[in-house]
C-alpha cells in the first residue's frame, strides 16, 4: 500500500510540475500580448479543462497499472491463519483445507463414511462423503450468521465444478447453522442445543452445537464443534429404544482408525451364569462404536454356549437387545480366541446338527403383526462349522430367497438336504399367510431343500 501510494505522489507530483510549466508559458504569453476579455475567458477555460484531463488520467484510468478490472481473480484457498484474520466466524464449524476424516458407524452398512474437506473460497467449502456405496458432493456457503447447504449431488464419475460467480448464483437449499448459538433457538423446523457434551472415538468434546429436525418419523441429530466441525450424527424412530438408532461418530482425522486393543470387555455367561472378561479386539463383529455410546458407559452383552465342536465351543454373543430380539453373533469359541462366524438379528428357538456334524441349522424368528392378527415367521439359518461361513439354503420353489417365512418343523433328511413343514399357500405375503391363518383348515406341505456351496 505504501508503494502504491508513492507512486500516486510521484504522478500527482509531475502533474503539478507540468501544470506550472503550462501556467508560466501562458504568463510569458500574456505579457508579450495583453488578451481580450474574450481571449482571458477562452485561456482560463483551456488551463482548467487540460488540468482536468492530466487529473482524470493519473487518478481515474492510471495507464501505468497493470491490473484490468474486468477480470475477477478467484480466491485461495483458506488456511487457519486467513480463516482468524476474516470475519465469519462460522468459518470454525468446517475442517481445514485438504482434511480427511474417518466416521465410524453402526445401525447400518453405510453409517460409517469417510469426509474430505476442500476450501474452494473464503466463504465456500466443499465436503465429499464417501461411504463406499456413493460419494455425496456438498458445497457449503458461510455467511456472517448462517451456513447454507448450496448443492448436493450424488458423484458419479468427477465432482462438479464452479467458479465464484456460479456459487453465489445458488439458492441456499437448507440452512445447516444459524446465529445466534443460544440453547432452544429454532430456525427452519430445527432446534438448537447448547452447550452439548459427547465423547466420540477421536475426543471427547462439552461445547457441541446439536441440531436436532424431524421428517417422516425419524429424528436426526447433528454435531458440531468449533474447531472439528462435524463430529456425530445420529438418526433414529422418534420411539426409539436402544439399539435402533443409526450412528455415525468421528474416529479420526488424517490417519486410519486404530481398533481399541486394551479395552477388556464384561459379558454374562448364560450357561454358567458367570461374569466373564475378554479383550474387545476379539470380539471383531462389535462395532467399535459400541464403546462410545452414551457417553462411554456399558451396554448389555451375553454369551451361551450351544455346543462342543472338538476343543473348541460353538456359541452365541447376544448385543442390540429388544425384549427378546437381539442382533445376535455366532461364534467359534476357545479360550480368548473367537473365530466369528455369522450376525443375524432376531430371536433364537433352537438348532440342529448334521449328520455327519460339519454343518449346524439355527432357527431364527420373529413375529409379525397384520391386522388383527400376529405369526411368526422363521428363518433357517445353515452354519459350517470348519469355516465358521453361512450356507445358503436352496429349492425349486424359491422358498429360501427370502428367508423369513412361517416355519413349523424342520429335519435333516442326510448331510446336505434339509426338509421343512410349512402352510400350504402360493407366497407368502402378509395378507396371503394372514388369510392363510384365517382359515379352517390352514393347510401345511412339506418341502425339501439342499445345501450350495
Amino acid at each position: 500500500m505504501n508503494e502504491i501510494k508513492r507512486q500516486l505522489n510521484k504522478k500527482m507530483g509531475a502533474t503539478s510540475k507540468r501544470a506550472e510549466q503550462v501556467i508560466a508559458k501562458v504568463n510569458e504569453q500574456k505579457r508579450q500580448k495583453q488578451p481580450t476579455k474574450k481571449s482571458n475567458r477562452l485561456y482560463y477555460a483551456t488551463f482548467t479543462t487540460f488540468l482536468a484531463v492530466i487529473t482524470f488520467t493519473f487518478l481515474v484510468v492510471n495507464p501505468w497499472s497493470s491490473n484490468d478490472s474486468s477480470q475477477t481473480t478467484p480466491t485461495p484457498p483458506v488456511d487457519e491463519e486467513t480463516k482468524e484474520n476474516i470475519d465469519l466466524p462460522l468459518q470454525n464449524y468446517f475442517k481445514k483445507d485438504g482434511d480427511v476424516a474417518y466416521f465410524l458407524g453402526m445401525g447400518n452398512e453405510y453409517a460409517g463414511f469417510t469426509e474430505t474437506t476442500t476450501w474452494l473460497f473464503d466463504d465456500y467449502v466443499e465436503i465429499l462423503e464417501d461411504n463406499t456405496g456413493a460419494v455425496m458432493q456438498k458445497i457449503y456457503r458461510i455467511k456472517t450468521d448462517a451456513i447454507e447447504l448450496v448443492y448436493q449431488e450424488m458423484m458419479e464419475f468427477e465432482k462438479k465444478s464452479f467458479t465464484l460467480a456460479q456459487l453465489n448464483d445458488l439458492a441456499p437449499l437448507q440452512t445447516i447453522i444459524k446465529l445466534p448459538i443460544t440453547d432452544g433457538f429454532t430456525f427452519e423446523g430445527k432446534t438448537m442445543s447448547y452447550p452439548v457434551k459427547l465423547i466420540t472415538p477421536y475426543k471427547e468434546y462439552d461445547n457441541l452445537i446439536q441440531i436436532t429436525e424431524e421428517s417422516e418419523g425419524w429424528k436426526n441429530h447433528f454435531y458440531y464443534d468449533d474447531g472439528d466441525g462435524l463430529v456425530a450424527m445420529k438418526t433414529l424412530p422418534k420411539d426409539a429404544k436402544d439399539g435402533e438408532e443409526i450412528l455415525s461418530l468421528l474416529g479420526s482425522i488424517n490417519e486410519l482408525p486404530t481398533l481399541n486393543k486394551e479395552k477388556v470387555i464384561s459379558f454374562r455367561n448364560l450357561s454358567t451364569n458367570t461374569v466373564e472378561e475378554i479383550p474387545f479386539y476379539q470380539l471383531t463383529f462389535l462395532d467399535q462404536l459400541l464403546l462410545y455410546k452414551y457417553a462411554a458407559g456399558n451396554f448389555e452383552l451375553t454369551y451361551e454356549s450351544l455346543f462342543k465342536y472338538n476343543e473348541a465351543e460353538i456359541g452365541v454373543f447376544k448385543y442390540h437387545c429388544l425384549e427378546n430380539y437381539c442382533e445376535m453373533a455366532f461364534v467359534k469359541r476357545l479360550n480368548e480366541e473367537v473365530i466369528f462366524g455369522s450376525k443375524v438379528w432376531g430371536e433364537m428357538q433352537s438348532f440342529k446338527r448334521s449328520p455327519n456334524l460339519e454343518n449346524v441349522i439355527i432357527s431364527i424368528n420373529h413375529d409379525e403383526y397384520y391386522e388383527d392378527s400376529s405369526f411368526s415367521r422363521s428363518m433357517l439359518h445353515v452354519l459350517n462349522i470348519d469355516k465358521m461361513a453361512v450356507i445358503i439354503p436352496n429349492s425349486n420353489q424359491d422358498y429360501f430367497t427370502d428367508p423369513w417365512y412361517p416355519i413349523f418343523h424342520y429335519e435333516w433328511i442326510d448331510d446336505t438336504t434339509i426338509q421343512a413343514e410349512v402352510p400350504d399357500v402360493e407366497n407368502y405375503e402378509s395378507p396371503t399367510l394372514y388369510k392363510w391363518q384365517q382359515s379352517q383348515e390352514k393347510k401345511r406341505k412339506i418341502i425339501e431343500v439342499s445345501l450350495s456351496y
